[in-house]
């Protein structure tokens, strides 16, 4: 038997493999520029490189995005510039033709002019569009959205336009009256008892800025009345629209830039009366007793429903309560419910609440985002409480120097139920998370947000007080069966990881994508506070009419170019920084991933001649074993 040693060809032949891999490696590298072409080749760098470069598309998106909301706030922008030029050629006109000195050719010659303008600028800001996208914002600040109607509809429904004597008074003999000027909102006042088991509708948004009152308030005392605002805005009201209510309806009508004393509705009281779907916005309301958006005090089966108070300030003075809507609920049978406060301040010396300074009825279903302070009993919601509140969501402050709580300041024999607290609550005595001082009282399946208070449940007091009442961390709180487990509705709430919402409450603005993390967005909003309007300077009364009415558009205009501008310099910082953090991505990544060109190629040429080396000893080898063989066989 011949026995012949391959131990050298063997290392020979995985020198040669080893060579020929490398040269393939450096090719493959070559080939597709990365140096981590599968997981093999770097798996730590590889997981790395695979996170940056999902980042990095991310990012790219939202750049895309950020872009996208820039050429809209643009479009809306230039759009606004269009209106403003108009606006401003309408107010020529209407100032020019408050002078009586023009014949009847030229009336009618600058009223064919500005409703001409007029026409387009409602057709501009109507169709004003971005990817088929409305640009301004139409929806009003009424919770529930009001299809206007027009006089010819109205009309049509039986109604009648206001007529007045020389002396301002109504003489119509209808029950259903028309109200389209500012000198027909006054006749209220100046007939006495008119209003009385009449319904009233507003045809055009009401402008009470040079109208005054002998009085305190429009009305005395208005029964069985109705005024339905049709969705218009009464602007620059300084007396209230009555002393007291009774059996009366008030709905669809927005009061803007009021400075009223005591309520801007009710002064004193309404006592089975509706209140529906009225927005109270950017509003100054003073009592010396009380204080309150709506009324005094409701009573005898009042409602108050689908409400909205922004942006204002509500002050009781030396004595009595305030409260976002009313000072006081005074019986069970009177209830508050799908209302909503935002931004708004209040404050009184003694029983002050987002809601109401006094609770006898019912309160649900109501957001609070308000600070809200007072010298005893102030809370969230309800500054003293006996009724029921359930379903309510309560954000921002409440301070006291004695006796606060986050949704109730005093709570005597009421009950509180399914309610969220986010609100911060201070004062130096009796002051609990939920509520400041309870006796006799039941809270229940209620919960507050622990980085927004670190107080207890109660300041003081005794009740019943469920097991599902607590203060909650930031993982309770993104999990929605905390709160479905304790009887929260989805029909009432909806859930996220930021915690529960109500409903009803919407999301105001657009939202953009600007970043790679889900929480990354920007919200912006190109709301144009304009009704489509008509404009009369046929006659010297009706051109100064005509003249505040487009004053008031110029400053919407003005606010919303103001908010878009900001907006605009808002996103392009973004975009610039967006563009900036991919930059330094795109470079992380390709010190990770991407392969070195002369690197590579010094590779290639290394394996190259390692591969031509190791061919040649290996086949001379060969040839020697063979020569040895045949010696042997010979």
């Amino acid at each position: 038997m011949i026995s012949i040693n391959c131990a050298e060809n063997f290392s020979l032949n995985l020198s040669l493999n080893s060579n020929l891999n490398n040269l393939q490696t450096a090719l493959t590298r070559l080939s597709t520029g990365c140096k981590i072409n599968m997981a093999k080749d770097n798996a730590a760098n590889l997981f790395v490189s695979d996170k940056i470069s999902v980042k990095i598309s991310s990012m790219s998106s939202a750049l895309k995005n950020t872009n996208i909301a820039l050429d809209f706030l643009q479009t809306a922008d230039s759009t606004l510039s269009s209106l403003e030029k108009i606006a401003r050629r309408m107010n020529e006109i209407a100032i020019t033709m408050a002078n009586e000195s023009f014949d009847q050719k030229a009336i009618e010659a600058a009223q064919f002019e500005i409703d001409q303008l007029t026409q387009e600028f409602n057709k501009i800001k109507n169709n004003a569009t971005f990817n088929n996208k409305n640009v301004f914002d139409e929806e009003s600040k009424l919770l529930n959205q009001v299809n206007q109607k027009t006089e010819e509809q109205l009309l049509a429904e039986g109604f009648e336009k206001a007529i007045l004597d020389s002396d301002g008074r109504f003489v119509n003999t209808s029950d259903k009256i028309i109200i389209s000027t500012e000198a027909e909102f006054a006749a209220l006042e100046k007939t006495t008892g008119f209003a009385n088991s009449r319904t009233f509708v507003l045809s055009s948004d009401i402008d009470l800025k040079n109208i005054k009152c002998s009085s305190s308030s429009f009305l005395q005392n208005a029964v069985n009345m109705t005024l339905d605002g049709n969705g218009y805005t009464i602007l620059n009201l300084e007396q209230s629209l009555a002393q007291n209510l009774s059996n009366s309806h008030i709905k669809n009508v927005i009061f803007k830039n009021a400075s009223t004393v005591g309520a801007l509705i009710a002064i004193s009281e309404a006592s089975g009366s509706t209140f529906d779907n009225i927005a109270v916005i950017d509003s100054s309301i003073i009592g010396s007793s009380q204080a309150a958006a709506l009324a005094g005090r409701i009573y005898n089966n009042s409602t108050i429903k689908n409400c909205l108070v922004e942006d204002s300030r509500i002050t009781s003075g030396s004595s009595g309560r305030a409260g976002g809507f009313v000072a006081s609920i005074s019986d069970s049978n009177s209830s508050i419910f799908n209302c909503q406060v935002k931004n708004t301040r209040i404050m009184a010396r003694e029983g002050v609440g987002g809601i109401a300074g006094f609770s006898n009825g019912n309160i649900s279903n109501c957001y609070v985002d308000a600070t809200i302070s007072s010298g005893i009993f102030s809370g969230g919601l309800v500054g003293e409480n006996s009724g029921s509140i359930s379903n309510c969501y309560i954000s921002g402050k409440v301070s006291a120097t004695d006796t606060a709580g986050g949704i109730s300041g005093q709570d005597l024999g009421g009950t509180i139920s399914n309610c969220y607290s986010t609100i911060s609550v201070s004062g130096r005595n009796l002051s609990g998370a939920i509520v400041g001082e309870m006796n006799s009282s039941t809270v229940s399946n209620s919960f507050y947000d622990l980085s927004s208070s670190n107080l207890g449940i109660l300041g003081n007091g005794s009740g019943f007080v469920s097991s599902e009442v607590k203060g909650l961390s930031k993982e309770e709180i993104s999990d929605p069966s905390t709160f479905t487990n304790a009887g929260f509705s989805s029909s009432i709430w909806k859930f996220s990881k930021d915690g529960p919402m109500l409903k009803s409450v919407k999301e105001e603005g657009k939202s953009v994508q600007i970043g790679a993390s889900s929480d990354s967005l920007l919200k912006f909003d190109t709301n144009l506070d304009v009704s489509n309007f008509s404009l009369d300077v046929s006659t010297r009364s009706a051109a100064l009419r005509s003249v505040g009415k487009i004053g008031n558009i110029l400053k919407e205009i003005a606010s919303s170019k103001s908010s878009i501008g900001t907006s605009i310099n808002i996103f392009e910082s973004v975009a610039l920084a967006n563009q900036d953090e991919t930059i330094v991505l795109n470079m992380t990544n390709s010190t990770i991933k991407d392969a070195d060109i002369a690197e590579e190629s010094s590779k290639i040429v290394k394996a190259n001649i390692l591969l031509q080396v190791s061919s040649n000893i290996l086949n001379q080898s060969r040839n020697l074993q063979n020569s040895l063989v045949m010696s042997l066989l010979s």
